[in-house]
């Protein structure tokens, strides 16, 4: 089963009542070193999960990414948490991507499992830049790292996420997948979780449909952008309304997924 994590402004974490205990968070970079960091890792190191740590590319679309931020709370959680870190990446840019992964995919894969996220502006690019950057790994020792579909994927056609992770699952089969993002709503999501050998994913639509709209998300094809401003926010009190989507939101983004997920003798 795929594991859904939302994405959320670091302040909301404090506010997912029950606890969100799932086994993977999803959470860039910059997030832990900030005023909630602290708070964060309190919450969520006693317990049995995974961090996926992202320096968060789609802010800086064809720019690359600043990864200090990635070194330093890396050598923060170090020995305190599992970690998947995912490999700076440079969006839609494949040379560029492949040059930060030659540079730091060694270094930060001695922090936790790696993950690579490869890039192109057609379904072919992308595959031939996934087998370079998986031949680049191997090369460097790195050894079955993950592989980031990111969302801009379905501007290829709506089910491009659900054939690349087929794609993965049969030529590089122990190497799992992460559906970065929601390219086309919760629909495009469950369509590509299904695929056995992709579990998690994350996206920021629970939290951006409660912000934006203040309602449930009952339209599987429906997507809004996160504003730039919520990445700051420090709280929605005295706003219980909200703060209690939020929480609807995510459980029916998490119990959907749930019940969308097959195993299938096939893959076995």
């Amino acid at each position: 089963m795929a594991d859904f994590t939302p994405v959320l402004p670091a302040s909301m974490f404090a506010m997912l009542d029950p606890p969100h205990e799932r086994s993977v968070h999803f959470l860039h970079a910059p997030q832990l070193l900030g005023p909630h960091g602290d708070d964060i890792i309190r919450r969520y190191k006693d317990r049995s999960c995974r961090f996926i740590i992202d320096c968060f590319a789609y802010e800086h679309p064809g720019l690359v990414p600043d990864t200090a931020a990635v070194y330093e709370v890396a050598q923060l959680l170090k020995g305190k948490i599992r970690m998947t870190i995912v490999c700076p990446d440079v969006l839609r840019r494949a040379d560029l991507t492949m040059a930060l992964l030659r540079r730091h995919g060694p270094a930060l894969g001695g922090y936790g499992r790696l993950m690579i996220v490869p890039h192109g502006d057609s379904i072919v690019e992308w595959m031939v830049n996934c087998e370079r950057m998986l031949s680049l790994c191997f090369k460097m020792g790195i050894d079955q790292p993950y592989i980031g579909l990111p969302r801009y994927l379905t501007e290829f056609g709506m089910e491009t996420r659900n054939y690349l992770a087929c794609w993965v699952g049969f030529t590089y089969r122990h190497c799992p997948v992460h559906l970065l993002g929601a390219g086309a709503g919760l629909a495009e999501v469950i369509g590509a979780a299904q695929v056995p050998n992709v579990q998690s994913c994350d996206s920021t639509l629970p939290f951006a449909w409660t912000y934006v709209k203040g309602s449930i998300y009952t339209d599987p094809i429906a997507k809004v952008e996160m504003p730039e401003e919520a990445w700051e926010l420090e709280g929605l009190h005295p706003r219980t309304d909200l703060i209690r989507y939020m929480q609807l939101n995510i459980s029916i983004w998490k119990e959907r997924l749930r019940r969308a997920s097959i195993t299938s003798a096939f893959w076995q």
